[in-house]
């Protein structure tokens, strides 16, 4: 017989503007949506502990501790998953539990999409989104107290040492928020935002997932080669973050709008000047079309694939650019603004 200790639940998030910018702390505009990971712990009597995810159905994964190493039964596995790398940032709480062992069950099937026989990846943030429900069940387990900043360095480390820290954040906090990375050693800065009640946004997916890892790589390299052009590029990006804030304060949703339109530009020009593949073909196809019906559109993250963002002023007028372009195939994705950031209780 199994007793649960305890579960925890973070949500996803969405970039309305502030994607690569963000990296070199222009301030970002990020959302928390209703795509949530969950994780919940279990006491078992096994011998081991074990672990059952969403991302290898119908198959246990079991691990023992020893001087701080996490002994898999397939550690092959275990490290294509990644959770490797994610329950080893807790060796004190699974090696101080001895008996019961653990059941560990972690579900981030809310932001894949079923294509034939695969899985593909949204780019709704799962990643931070697993590591934010991870860290909340083994603080409470432990009664340590969450770190943001921390969790923020351990998803960089698992990341190669690249993002932001925004996805960590608005896991954390859920609702809208302003995410400011700060120079040095500083806490990064997050403000809770109200966006204006006739402010709309929905997500579409292009039918490609991509690694976020790969884009920034690529990225990191061109700012290293080109000091110069970057500097210009963070000045435009810093004036429309600038006023898409402004605008937020006025409640001024057609101005909001306006800067998410003008930092998809934004990410235009990055392209051509980096070479870096941003807008792939359906991203520029949404984005002539969302034009046409009076929307903003640009790539929601690092571009290349995964979800774009339609935003609007008028309901009606994104209802129809959403038809639309569910005429031509495209798939929206229900998703909504979750206030509601980590969640952890027994």
């Amino acid at each position: 017989m199994s007793t649960t200790l305890v579960c925890a639940t973070a949500p996803g998030k969405m970039l309305l503007l502030g994607e690569y910018a963000v990296l070199e702390g222009c301030p970002a505009l990020s959302v928390a949506v209703n795509r949530r990971a969950s994780v919940c712990v279990e006491q078992t009597g096994a011998d081991e502990h074990s672990l059952q995810t969403s991302l290898l159905p119908g198959r246990r994964l079991s691990f023992s501790v020893r001087n701080d190493e996490l002994l898999w039964s397939d550690k092959s596995t275990a490290s294509a998953l990644g959770v490797d790398k994610l329950l080893s940032d807790w060796p004190d709480v699974l090696g101080d539990i001895h008996a019961p062992a653990l059941d560990i069950h972690m579900d981030t099937s809310a932001f894949y999409e079923q294509s034939g026989d695969q899985m593909l990846k949204l780019g709704l943030g799962s990643s931070a989104a697993l590591q934010a429900a991870c860290a909340g069940v083994f603080c409470t387990l432990s009664d340590k107290q969450l770190s943001m900043p921390g969790l923020i360095a351990r998803h960089r480390e698992s990341q190669g040492g690249s993002g932001s820290g925004v996805d960590i954040a608005t896991s954390l906090h859920g609702g809208a928020i302003r995410f400011q990375r700060m120079g040095g050693n500083a806490d990064p800065g997050v403000t809770s935002l109200a966006l204006p009640s006739s402010f709309h946004y929905a997500a579409i997916w292009t039918g490609d997932s991509v690694s976020t890892g790969d884009m920034l790589k690529q990225f990191t390299k061109w700012t290293q080669r080109n000091a110069d052009k970057w500097a210009m590029c963070m000045l435009t990006a810093r004036v429309i973050c600038d006023a898409a804030f402004r605008a937020i304060d006025d409640e001024d949703a057609t101005a909001l709008a306006r800067t998410v339109k003008g930092y998809g530009e934004w990410m235009k020009a990055l392209e051509k000047a980096s070479k870096i593949r941003i807008y792939t073909p359906a991203h520029s196809f949404l984005d002539t079309m969302a034009a046409s019906y009076g929307c903003s559109y640009k790539p929601s993250g690092a571009g290349g694939g995964d979800i774009g963002v339609a935003v609007a002023a008028s309901y009606e007028e994104l209802t129809d650019f959403q038809d639309a372009a569910t005429a031509e195939g495209y798939h929206w994705l229900p998703v909504e603004t979750d206030q509601k950031g980590l969640e952890a209780g027994g």
